[in-house]
């Protein structure tokens, strides 16, 4: 049971004013029954009963204990009346819907059904009613809770009345009845509400503060006395302008005084001065006038901003002095980010939006595949990217560019970013490309000037060979085996050109099968052949590849390209401008001859010249002597003879 009015102000006022309108009502009524009769002008005593007792329920007239029946019937309320000896007299309004009974079975009852009110209460109930029976108090307002006819639990409200007689015994107790069983849940679902609402208000990391139209702290949660150094039995009550008079000129009083006359929601943060610290509020209106305040430190927060911003600023400085390109993207790919330095490294301009097919595209061709597979398996396997590659701007300029990055993954290991960095090596790369190729030519120089000492030994000893040759024979020997191991040859031979006959002869051969040179024993200078053609133009004829064997001489292409040649050439050996034969040598590999080759073979040939001149010199001296010594031989025979025969002419024969 609860004493005091729990309902909405206007309907407590209306129940108490009905109520205290039938309570006059019936002591007027118990006045003028215990008064003598007195006639007067009006109509006298009688007229004064009636029109009482048609109100308060006496002994009225038909028509007006029917309106009053009609009214009571219509009323939100249950109306229960006990008389005198305590049975209940009117049973009306509401009450039947309200308790179950009907006025047939209540009415004469002494004074209500069993358990009629709820056993937890009765007690409370019984107190409340001697109170009002001993005329302590004349009305009284009680909740309790009463069971139904059905036994269900309601929660009511009863505005009870009591009337008592001039000897003060009790006339007549009346009660009106609410049922606030729903309102009473709906309370105790918004006092929860309350209870949660301010559990979570003492519990959260912000600080919370209201204040209501006067400025005056009506609450501060915990967080709250923790960040402004006060609890709130301090600030209760007391104006926020009193106990911070610091704020004139900050933020703080500018922007809640415009919450509270404007009824707006504002957000601001502000550094708090007398507590060196930095705070983030949002301000909302209240429907009473006041506002309410939360309020968080974001001392740390700034703290990180302020250094975030100063590294930011150290990192630019650094991207603007490296010429660092920076990229990020978030996967999958999309759209990426990059600074005007990365797009200026693929020849975009500063406003460019980039996307992964525009950076491919100004990839150059041969390195598209390279980086796609170097990004996927970086992000595969949780390693660095570490890629080179090229990239064409529209003007068609090419540069060096080196990539590094990583992939970063979530809780998951599920790859999210991208990020990394890029470096123009253009210059670098020339560098690079520009000191291997000094490198390659010095090794080339060396290796070419260590090929060039082997094979001025290799002439020296050729020489001194060619030197001890007597013979063409002799001569082409020692030219094919010293000459096919100073050039890495696999065959060749010596042709000699006849003397008065448009023929050439081959003199030496060395690495042919017989069956394969036999064709070529004697050769018309007219035939398409290497050798044939060095002769006829005193030129070196050149064949680098079996290409070029098949496209410039097919017929001889068909019978030693199979056989393992790959590249051959035919030097004319020449005395004094003049053509005297061919050498020709063949190679197992094709093989581009350099002017160092080249001057090589020259000299070889001019040795194998000179000592096939001096062979046909030397063998045309020994004919030529030869000749002589018969000659001589036939004129001494033929002097003996004649001498013979002079000193003996008469000598019988």
């Amino acid at each position: 049971m609860v004493s005091e009015g729990c309902g909405r102000p206007d309907e407590e006022k209306t129940r108490e004013q009905l109520l205290h309108e039938l309570t006059q009502l019936r002591e007027q009524l118990s006045r003028l029954q215990s008064a003598p009769p007195q006639a007067d002008h009006s109509g006298g005593y009688q007229s004064q009963l009636e029109g009482a007792s048609a109100v308060a329920g006496g002994c009225a007239e038909p028509d007006h204990q029917e309106i009053l029946a009609l009214h009571l019937d219509n009323s939100p309320l249950a109306v229960i009346e006990w008389d005198r000896h305590y049975r209940i007299c009117r049973w009306a309004g509401r009450a039947e819907d309200l308790f179950g009974w009907t006025a047939t079975e209540m009415l004469g009852q002494q004074p209500c059904p069993q358990n009629f009110v709820h056993p937890d209460d009765q007690f409370t109930v019984q107190q409340a009613v001697e109170q009002l029976l001993q005329g302590r108090v004349q009305r009284q307002v009680t909740r309790h809770r009463n069971v139904t006819k059905s036994g269900a639990v309601i929660d009511c409200e009863w505005y009870s009345s009591v009337l008592f007689d001039a000897q003060s015994n009790v006339e007549s107790v009346l009660c009106l009845v609410l049922d606030v069983t729903g309102r009473q849940q709906a309370e105790i679902a918004v006092q929860e509400a309350h209870r949660k609402t301010f559990s979570v208000l003492e519990t959260i990391s912000e600080g919370f503060a209201s204040l209501d139209s006067q400025w005056r702290f009506t609450y501060l949660n915990p967080q709250g006395e923790r960040i402004l150094g006060v609890t709130q039995s301090q600030v209760v009550g007391q104006t926020l302008w009193m106990l911070f008079p610091d704020t004139p000129n900050l933020k703080f009083r500018t922007e809640l005084q415009r919450t509270m006359q404007s009824q707006l929601v504002v957000h601001f943060e502000e550094y708090y001065p007398p507590r060196e610290r930095w705070l983030a509020c949002h301000a909302y209106p209240l429907r009473d006038g006041g506002i309410c305040i939360y309020y968080q430190d974001i001392s740390n927060q700034k703290q990180l901003e302020h250094s975030l911003k100063i590294y930011q600023e150290r990192l630019d400085l650094v991207l603007r002095v490296s010429e660092l390109g920076v990229w990020f993207c978030d996967l999958p790919f999309s759209k990426l980010e990059w600074n005007d330095k990365c797009k200026e490294h693929f020849g975009l301009p500063p406003e460019a939006e980039v996307t992964i097919d525009l950076f491919y595209e100004r990839l150059h061709p041969d390195d598209r595949l390279g980086t796609r597979r170097a990004i996927a398996r970086a992000i595969e396997t949780h390693s660095i990217y570490d890629s080179t590659y090229r990239t064409i701007a529209p003007c068609g300029r090419l540069r060096w560019i080196h990539a590094i990055g990583s992939a970063f993954y979530d809780e998951q290991g599920r790859p999210v970013r991208f990020d990394g960095i890029t470096v123009d090596v253009t210059t670098q790369k020339q560098q690079e490309e520009e000191r291997d190729s000094l490198l390659q030519r010095e090794q080339s120089a060396r290796q070419l000037a260590e090929l060039n000492m082997w094979r001025i030994a290799q002439l020296q000893q050729l020489t001194a060979s060619l030197a001890r040759a007597m013979t063409t024979a002799e001569i082409s020997a020692v030219l094919l085996n010293q000459g096919l191991a100073a050039l890495g040859a696999r065959r060749g031979w010596v042709t000699q050109r006849l003397a008065d006959r448009n023929f050439a002869e081959i003199v030496g051969v060395i690495g042919y099968a017989p069956e394969e040179i036999e064709p070529y024993r004697q050769i018309p200078l007219s035939a398409s052949l290497p050798v044939t053609d060095a002769i006829r133009t005193g030129q070196m004829v050149i064949i680098s590849s079996p290409e070029e064997y098949y496209q410039r001489y097919p017929t001889l292409a068909e019978r030693y390209v199979p056989s393992g040649t790959q590249a051959a050439v035919a030097i004319p050996l020449m005395i004094e401008n003049r053509v005297i034969g061919s050498l020709g040598l063949s190679f197992a590999q094709p093989r581009q001859f350099n002017e160092t080759d080249c001057a090589f073979m020259i000299t070889l040939a001019r040795q194998c010249a000179q000592a096939l001149e001096r062979a046909r010199l030397y063998e045309s001296e020994r004919l030529a002597r030869a000749a002589a010594e018969s000659a001589n031989r036939v004129k001494d025979e033929f002097l003996a003879v004649l001498s013979h025969e002079l000193r003996s002419p008469l000598n019988p024969s």
